[in-house]
């Protein structure tokens, strides 16, 4: 459970922040996640470039942007992607 959550896209970066995340034992709240994405062969990769707070708990959510980004890119070609006010723009072909 997820609340207070915002996604946002400017200047090359994606920012996800979030009030606060119940799963399982977990529990975390006032979490920001801020990053770029890079492109390499077909393949797209989010990388953190800030975390606050970091802790062992809070460095796994690139890894669940990257699990999501394969679910929803994984049968694409990615030729390229940008970020533009409000709005992450990906040029893919089939694989």
């Amino acid at each position: 459970e997820v609340t207070g959550l915002d996604v946002r896209f400017d200047q090359d970066r994606m920012t996800i922040s979030f009030a606060s995340l119940r799963y399982s034992f977990l529990s975390l709240s006032d979490v920001t996640v801020q990053g770029h994405f890079e492109v390499a062969n077909g393949d797209v990769t989010f990388v953190a470039d800030r975390i606050a707070p970091n802790s062992l708990a809070t460095s796994i959510i690139p890894d669940f942007v990257n699990q999501t980004l394969d679910q929803q890119l994984g049968q694409w070609y990615v030729e390229s992607l940008r970020i533009e006010p409000g709005q992450l723009v990906v040029q893919v072909r089939p694989k």
